[in-house]
């Protein structure tokens, strides 16, 4: 578990996740996104995680029975309903999609919430998980603003660990400044502002029993009658 951070740097890490530059950064990554990757299958649960309230939602491209926008609120989850960091009122195995938007960088412990959208994520059901490139040309905005990131290959070895197969890993967004929306190039090279991996659970069927060779057979020439 990361130590806790002072209250100072809490708080102005909290006011860049508020700030245009971040909203505007990050939402661009998630377009590049949305625009990169074709439509994900529906199902009957989404739930989207967002650092702020106000922060724009993943396009579901696909119909869903419900879906349910949380957003931090201190050290805990609000929106549709409330809930602690890492643990939901959800049944294991119950949900079909889950987008975790820039909130392992602002998690006590990322790895104890990764895990707890682990257990919730149902069979052949989607984990995205959106994140700040700790390598990219941007970080320069946050690294003085008490603002954590993580490393794309710790989260992939954490879903790794996890069980989870991983389908998809891309580096997303600009990498300083916005560029004219029409030359903002989908995804593609390490200097990106922000990074996606998209997983999926699927649990290992039942091996089919062979079918027993009979212990008795006729010797050739043998009669039933």
């Amino acid at each position: 578990m990361p130590p806790p951070r002072p209250p100072r740097q809490a708080e102005a890490a909290a006011r860049w996740w508020a700030s245009p530059t971040a909203s505007a950064l990050l939402a661009a990554a998630q377009h590049s996104w949305t625009a990169a990757v074709p439509a994900l299958p529906g199902g009957q649960v989404r739930l989207c995680l967002r650092p702020t309230a106000d922060w724009p939602a993943l396009a579901a491209g696909a119909p869903f029975a419900s879906s349910h926008l949380l957003h931090r609120e201190g050290t805990a989850w609000s929106g549709a309903w409330r809930a602690d960091e890492a643990v939901w009122p959800l049944a294991a195995q119950s949900v079909s999609r889950i987008d975790l938007c820039f909130v392992l960088e602002q998690a006590s412990d990322p790895l104890a919430l990764l895990s707890e959208a682990v257990r919730v994520l149902c069979p052949e059901g989607r984990l995205l998980v959106l994140g700040l490139n700790p390598c990219g040309t941007a970080r320069w905005r946050w690294a003085r603003q008490g603002v954590r990131s993580l490393p794309p290959a710790r989260v992939a070895g954490w879903l790794d660990a996890a069980g989870l197969v991983r389908l998809d890993e891309r580096r997303l967004g600009p990498r300083w400044r916005l560029p004219v929306a029409a030359t903002l190039p989908a995804e593609g090279g390490p200097g990106r502002v922000a990074w996606a991996l998209l997983a999926t659970r699927r649990d290992p069927t039942p091996t089919p029993l062979r079918l027993a060779r009979p212990r008795w057979r006729p010797n050739p020439g043998t009669s039933l009658a």
